[in-house]
């Protein structure tokens, strides 16, 4: 009895640990690809264009390293959603479209709040 005890609190917390590295390695990366994402905006709205450009690829550079370990955690679409609608900006970007890189790095944006509330600890998505 007291051996299945200590391994169903051993395994207990060994899945609690995985869940909470799970959770930091999804916060740190969704924070890093927010600050870049407002960098970028911040240049254009700043008559930067080529230093947004740079930011810009820099946030798809960092996006597309953290791809393979985000979809074991999770929603492939989702990651997908974000990697298109970077993709789209980088594009309308080039082509001097701001109004459609303002839509579509909001499209960005909310895919990666989507992304954190999606995943967040809370009792919504326990259930």
């Amino acid at each position: 009895m007291r051996r299945a005890l200590i391994v169903t609190v051993a395994v207990l917390v060994c899945a609690l640990a995985l869940c909470a590295l799970s959770q930091a390695a999804l916060n740190r990366a969704v924070s890093r690809a927010e600050a870049l994402h407002t960098q970028a905006l911040q240049a254009v709205e700043a008559g930067r264009p080529a230093q947004a450009e740079a930011l810009l690829g820099e946030l798809i550079g960092f996006w597309a390293d953290r791809t393979p370990t985000l979809e074991k955690l999770v929603s492939h679409d989702a990651l997908h959603d974000v990697a298109a609608a970077l993709a789209e900006a980088r594009i309308c970007l080039a082509c001097g479209d701001h109004d459609d890189f303002l839509r579509t790095m909001s499209t960005a944006r909310l895919g990666l709040e989507h992304l954190y509330d999606e995943e967040a600890l809370s009792w919504e998505n326990l259930y």
